[in-house]
C-alpha cells in the first residue's frame, strides 16, 4: 500500500485522490522525488527506521 510504503496518511491520500485538498510544498516534493525514484526513497526510509 502506497500510504504505508511511503509514510503518508491514508486520509491524506484520500483527500488528494479525492481532489479535496492537492500536495503542497515539502508533500509535493516528496512526491515528486518518490516518482523519480521510489526504491532510493524506500532505502532511505528502511535506513531512517533501523
Amino acid at each position: 500500500m502506497f500510504a504505508l510504503r511511503f509514510v503518508f496518511s491514508l486520509r491524506t491520500l484520500e483527500k488528494w485522490e479525492q481532489g479535496i485538498r492537492e500536495p503542497e510544498g515539502p508533500a509535493r516534493a516528496y512526491l515528486m522525488v518518490i516518482a523519480y525514484n521510489p526504491k532510493i526513497v524506500e532505502k532511505a526510509l528502511f535506513k531512517a527506521c533501523a
